[in-house]
């Protein structure tokens, strides 16, 4: 089946050179990073650069605080000023970085270990900082943080193998290693706006972590590799489910290839949508209505789109050779009407668009 190109619904088109492995859009701006180290901020209203720093990379997990973007790259974590690009401070860790997680004035971030006779990351450590840049905590763990939320005091980590389950980190009693009732290695994480954290497993089921202890959906055959929380539970799955779950309603999308993420975003239609990726030959982009799991827009893509991040009315992708697009509701809505002229658009009309969009200022 053929569909629109994904380039054809973009508002802004950027390139970083290389594989984009960081995205974060905060206050207006777009900051992205490679693995080859850049890390470059774009105003979006008009497209224009406003600072770039070049790192050793690769870049990785981030988080902001509005004045501050603070990014993991390679064994390091670093703040810097949002407005300038200024590096604020930089952290060494042992091992490679992996994930943040920022709360209140504490920064929470994991770091593992690479073991090459096993091939494997075995053993890691978790870390925590405080807003001026000064480690106030740091413990050992077995296995690799998959996935990591957290307050101030305490944060919640999935592991993989030898381990498994998850552990809970704190100053008052350090690691804490609990059982999900699921030997299969976590593979991502995800939480809820109220508090709640999901961790999705190897073997396609997701645990949900309570009070009264894990409770355990089988939701699929295959690895979870995303996790959205958005009026329901939704992953994403390595043989192409994407599958929603909750108590109201259920449904199930199928895609070909492996969904490297799921993610709420604008609908051209009403309200938002779920955004989800498959990579095969080519990345098909879908937009699904979240209550009835009806297909809104599919869009093509010849790159893998292997990082994603949304806010509010605005979707930011980028893809394995540096390319970054920009997707706004109102842009989108207005496109939608011209799906099929879009999709019909010869080469030469594609690439003169592409022109006036490279020339946005």
């Amino acid at each position: 089946m053929s569909y629109p190109e994904l380039e054809g619904f973009a508002s802004l088109i950027r390139n970083i050179g290389d594989e984009c492995t960081l995205l974060r859009i905060c206050d207006g701006k777009l900051v992205a990073g490679s693995r080859n180290g850049s890390v470059v901020c774009w105003d979006i209203s008009d497209g224009r650069e406003i600072w770039r720093l070049s790192l050793d990379g690769p870049c990785s997990s981030s988080e902001s605080d509005g004045v501050s973007i603070f990014f993991a790259e390679s064994d390091k974590i670093h703040a810097a000023n949002l407005m300038t690009g200024e590096i604020l401070w930089s952290i060494n860790l042992e091992g490679s970085s992996d994930l943040i997680f920022l709360t209140g004035r504490v920064l929470w971030a994991t770091s593992s270990f690479y073991n090459f006779e096993l091939q494997d990351y075995v053993d890691g450590a978790v870390w925590r900082i405080d807003s001026d840049g000064d480690i106030s905590g740091r413990w050992d763990i077995e296995g690799r943080a998959w996935s990591l939320s957290a307050n101030e005091e305490e944060e919640t980590i999935g592991l993989s193998r030898p381990r498994c389950g998850y552990a809970e980190v704190s100053q008052d009693k350090g690691v804490l290693y609990q059982s999900l009732g699921n030997s299969s290695p976590v593979t991502v994480g995800g939480f809820s706006n109220d508090g709640l954290t999901y961790m999705g497993h190897s073997d396609g089921v997701v645990s949900k972590i309570v009070k009264s202890g894990p409770l355990q959906y089988e939701l699929a055959s295959s690895a979870i590799n995303s996790i959205e929380i958005n009026k329901g539970l939704v992953v994403g799955t390595e043989t192409g489910e994407i599958i929603c779950h909750d108590n109201h309603k259920s449904w199930e999308v199928m895609s070909r290839g492996n969904v490297d993420w799921v993610k709420s975003g604008p609908s051209p239609v009403k309200g938002d949508s779920l955004w989800a990726c498959a990579w095969s030959d080519k990345s098909i982009v879908t937009l699904i209505e979240m209550s009835s799991g009806s297909i809104e827009l599919q869009l093509s893509h010849q790159y893998r789109i292997g990082i994603s991040f949304s806010s509010k009315d605005l979707v930011a992708l980028g893809d394995d050779v540096g390319g970054i697009y920009i997707f706004e509701r109102s842009v989108l809505s207005r496109r939608l009407s011209r799906a099929n002229e879009i999709g019909s658009m010869s080469k030469d009309d594609v690439l003169l668009r592409r022109k006036l969009r490279n020339l946005r200022r």
